[in-house]
């Protein structure tokens, strides 16, 4: 029998880094008053980017669902998939992750959230992103080479 997993070598979920990092920015604008924008624009920006990453998570799940492939990615995946934002980012929930936290950082108005945002798009890259990569490249090859040379990473 094969002892290998057959998921990427996930050490820590990106829900879990998403709400690290959310914590760490609530802390750092509650204690601290720099903002980015003036008020009604950081708001204006960040209600529009949380209904654009509401938007492409929904869709996103809903590509993979129509596929049958798992979305946590704890789990095999059963199938590549190249529909909905599949088209235009190999990653859109975490490009949707990402989007949640510097919308919430426009609305919170936070400097120190923007730059936390930075470093959650930096570790769900080196923590998730490349190990998926890896086992995508393993488990379906020429397939997903060809999927990786056509699609952005983010965007």
């Amino acid at each position: 029998m094969d002892d290998i997993p057959d998921r990427a070598d996930i050490k820590v979920t990106p829900p879990v880094i998403f709400s690290f990092y959310l914590a760490i920015g609530f802390l750092f604008a509650w204690g601290s008053s720099l903002h980015v924008l003036p008020g009604v624009l950081a708001r204006g920006l960040g209600i529009s980017l949380l209904l654009a990453a509401g938007a492409v998570a929904a869709t996103a799940i809903l590509a993979m669902n129509r596929q049958g492939t798992p979305i946590h990615p704890r789990h095999g995946t059963t199938a590549l998939v190249g529909e909905g934002p599949y088209r235009f980012t190999r990653n859109p929930l975490y490009l949707s992750l990402v989007t949640i936290y510097f919308g919430l950082a426009l609305l919170l108005n936070s400097f120190w959230m923007i730059l936390f945002g930075i470093a959650l798009a930096v570790t769900l890259h080196k923590m998730v992103i490349l190990a998926e990569e890896r086992y995508l490249e393993d488990k379906f090859g020429e397939a997903y080479l060809a999927y990786k040379a056509k699609v952005n990473r983010w965007l």
